[in-house]
């Protein structure tokens, strides 16, 4: 069947992956100090991915991914339920996961999650750490996160994106009135209650509308509609039509939540950076490059290797580049002290059906690595919703940053007017 709903998720343990992380040859100098990507085997490029074709990332994944809290059944509701999904012709293709698949999702708030909701704060960025099963999740999410290499040094940001992403299904990530709108997609069953906000509470999520809440939603239907799109394409046989389609979903939503906000101009500098990267890039300026050569005569594991350290070298000095401009705008270069902090940037690597996201804290680098925190796979029809959820809580996370600086509006007039100037 085309579109079954997978199985609950299995997670590996850290001491299962961490074997298979230690084995894997090591990456060049150049990506030394790179918390970046490991392939534990060679991409299968023309054809569906086992489970084996993941990007396995240094210093392994969370030891064990949260899963959500067991619902009880009601059966009136439950029989209502199932007469609105099989009414909707979306809802036969868009089959929802009967479990969360990954990590959480999570929000900024004002109280502790459990609250009466009659306050909002959209100032803040507060969590819904006090809501249902989260407490106890998150005493497992902490000591998951200390297996983590480098985990100590990620700034507020990245824990907090990162967080979001291992709770996802488990915290409230979309605003309660979003049901009606989401209704037709099956989102609204009630083992994805949790998805949503609690009914009647207006405390923010971590994606939410500064304008129309209508547009919004219709902006992450188009994520939703992604992961079955790159499906498709694979069925087909239409490979090299994957990452351009990542890359131009991704961007439309980032494009949307620019214009929601009104902060359009702040594409002139940007703070994220989504890049395809076809089986063919290479980087032949690294050290372990001999120039241009007939690929022919290279073993599997040695195109592979090449591919890699092109990947991982062009996405930090992309993130390192941004950093710099961040900077320098933003020093004081009298005092030497920041006018205001530069924000969190973030890149988004598509490896055909693979989505790699990545932040770097530009405060202090180069002492700062650049850090993976999530990898979607947009080839598993069943994970069209997380997918989804990861794209939109990163995003969501990125703009609500950029929206808080200071004199943003100064900032982007200045960066616009003096764009022309080539020495910027």
């Amino acid at each position: 069947m085309r579109y079954q709903t997978p199985p609950p998720a299995q997670w590996s343990t850290d001491s299962e992956i961490r074997p298979s992380i230690e084995d894997s040859p090591p990456l060049s100098d150049i990506s030394e100090n790179v918390d970046m990507i490991y392939v534990k085997r060679e991409f299968d490029w023309d054809s569906s991915s086992s489970d084996d074709d993941t990007l396995v990332l240094r210093g392994g994944a969370p030891a064990k991914r949260a899963k959500p809290a067991k619902q009880p059944k009601q059966a009136k509701q439950g029989k209502k339920q199932a007469k609105q999904v099989k009414g909707s012709s979306l809802s036969a293709r868009f089959k929802v996961p009967a479990q969360p698949d990954v990590e959480g999702a999570d929000e900024d708030g004002d109280d502790d999650g459990g609250g009466d909701g009659k306050k909002e704060d959209k100032d803040s960025d507060s969590d819904w750490d006090g809501y249902g099963q989260t407490p106890d999740l998150l005493e497992e999410y902490e000591r998951a996160l200390d297996k983590i290499p480098g985990s100590k040094q990620w700034n507020e940001i990245q824990k907090k994106l990162h967080k979001l992403i291992w709770l996802r299904g488990n915290h409230p990530v979309l605003p309660s009135w979003w049901r009606i709108s989401l209704k037709m997609w099956g989102v609204t069953q009630g083992h994805l209650d949790h998805v949503f906000a609690p009914p009647g509470s207006k405390k923010r999520v971590a994606i939410h509308a500064y304008g129309n809440h209508v547009a919004a939603s219709k902006a992450l239907e188009s994520l939703f509609n992604l992961t079955q799109t790159v499906k498709d394409y694979e069925e087909l046989g239409f490979t090299e039509r994957i990452g351009p389609t990542v890359v131009k979903g991704i961007m439309n939503y980032y494009k949307w939540a620019m214009r929601d906000a009104k902060l359009t101009k702040v594409g002139i500098f940007p703070t994220l950076v989504v890049k395809n990267y076809p089986p063919s890039f290479r980087r032949f300026d690294l050290p372990s490059g001999t120039g241009p050569v007939d690929e022919g005569s290279l073993t599997a594991a040695e195109r592979q290797q090449l591919f890699t350290e092109a990947v991982v070298a062009d996405i930090q000095e992309r993130l390192i580049a941004m950093g710099d401009a961040w900077r320098d705008i933003l020093r004081d270069h009298r005092t030497n002290s920041w006018l205001m902090a530069p924000p969190t940037l973030f890149a988004i690597a598509v490896v055909q059906h693979l989505a790699l996201v990545v932040t770097l804290d530009p405060r202090d680098e180069p002492k700062r690595p650049v850090v993976v925190i999530e990898q979607i796979r947009f080839n598993d029809r069943g994970l069209w919703l997380w997918n989804a959820l990861s794209v939109a809580v990163a995003i969501n996370i990125l703009r609500d940053e950029v929206y808080k600086l200071e004199n943003l509006k100064l900032i982007a007039d200045e960066l616009y007017e003096s764009s022309s100037d080539p020495d910027l």
